[in-house]
């Protein structure tokens, strides 16, 4: 009995905590699916894999036709037809074949690249919204007990057992608090408004998001190689790749172009028909695209080292300042749990012992040490979102 309960409190768990990703993934599919800036870098890679397999097409044929006249008139009337073919020596398209499957993979990753952005932006947006709604928790809770304290007060001033001031200081804090409400509902609709517009404009719904839930997203992110699987440094080495294939096609500018063609001529009744071959002479400016070439090269080669350290930088950064939010976090929330004092204040003041002033004074401290707390947990979570943000696709399961 004891095992299957043991079995029970394993699968719940595992199901909770899919639930708790769940209302992650759940938006964040959807806006991925809807998202315009997506689909439209999508559609462009297809036009350019289009635009790429025209460059492995010869050029058009040109057929031409002549007729002529002869001066004096017994020369007779000539007529002409000519037919060609042009197209560049057999390596070109070769080395152009290669070039266009590098480029395949160039637009491959540049697609996964803005899924992960458009992930981190859905992802910043969810995060201060779990912020806001832990405000907008703690908020309601508080401005319940101000107003009850509010009520108190006023019938302790009806027996005269406190003054007119410490009841006017009571509903000044109930105000200020409502209007912290108000600002946050208003908070809330702008970051609404940003998710609609990532989401092409289509209403969301779904159910809020927890701290929690990000804290299960990213219970594997401590084990990601910043390096690996990042579609910013796979952009950055299909660049050089490309840069290197394309110092190879630039080679190709030695080789002459070649033409085939058909040539038929009448005169005076007599006719000749016949074929022609020809090539171009690679004579001008042919080395210079060769040293653009390789200049590209090592210029993509330099980016591609730039782009790993600055990824590289960034990731640690994050990753301490994480840890120092994950450390605040965690010391106040202690702090938090381990005070009575706020109960024995508001037991004093209600046996007399302190003025209404005095605990009204004392109590915003203690939101003061839940405000940091939340807002340390909001730093804590945006920079693993950040930290991330080119590996959230995988790491979503997209």
């Amino acid at each position: 009995m004891i095992r299957k309960g043991l079995v029970l409190i394993i699968i719940l768990g595992i199901g909770l905590e899919s639930i708790a990703q769940g209302r992650i993934k759940e938006i964040a599919g959807e806006v991925v699916s809807n998202n315009l800036s997506i689909q439209s870098l999508a559609l462009q890679n297809q036009v350019r894999e289009l635009e790429d397999k025209g460059k492995l097409i010869p050029g058009d044929p040109e057929i031409a036709a002549a007729y002529m006249w002869g001066s004096p008139s017994f020369i007779g009337n000539k007529t002409n037809i000519n037919a060609n073919q042009k197209f560049k020596f057999p390596t070109y398209y070769a080395r152009q074949k290669e070039l266009n499957k590098l480029s395949a993979g160039l637009y491959t990753e540049s697609l996964e690249l803005e899924v992960n952005l458009v992930l981190f932006e859905i992802l910043d947006i969810l995060v201060d919204m779990a912020y806001l709604d832990e405000r907008q928790s703690m908020l309601n809770g508080r401005l319940g007990r101000l107003r009850q304290i509010h009520e108190l007060a006023l019938q302790k001033l009806t027996f005269g057992e406190t003054n007119r001031i410490e009841v006017e200081k009571a509903a000044l804090l109930v105000d200020t608090y409502s209007q912290d409400l108000l600002l946050i509902e208003s908070g809330k609709k702008l970051l609404l408004m940003r998710l609609t517009g990532l989401n092409a404009g289509k209403p969301l719904v779904s159910r809020p998001v927890l701290f929690s839930d990000f804290q299960k997203l990213f219970n594997s992110a401590e084990f990601v190689d910043p390096l690996s699987d990042n579609p910013a440094i796979g952009i950055a080495e299909m660049n050089s790749r490309i840069a290197e294939a394309d110092v190879e096609l630039a080679k190709t500018a030695y080789l002459p172009d070649l033409h085939v063609g058909y040539v038929r001529e009448a005169i005076n009744g007599e006719k000749l028909a016949g074929v022609e071959a020809g090539i171009s002479i690679p004579l001008w400016g042919k080395p210079n695209q060769v040293k653009r070439a390789k200049f590209s090269r090592d210029l993509s080669a330099l980016r591609l080292a730039h782009t790993g350290q600055l990824i590289q930088n960034e990731w640690d950064k994050l990753d301490e300042m994480s840890r120092q939010s994950l450390e605040i976090k965690t010391n106040l929330e202690t702090s938090l749990s381990s005070m009575n004092s706020r109960d024995l204040l508001e037991k004093s003041w209600q046996l007399g012992e302190i003025s209404l002033l005095d605990y009204l004074k004392e109590l915003p401290f203690y939101y003061g040490v839940e405000d940091r707390a939340a807002e340390a947990g909001m730093q804590y979570y945006k920079s693993l979102v950040n930290r991330n943000k080119y590996h959230l696709k995988g790491m979503m399961g997209m």
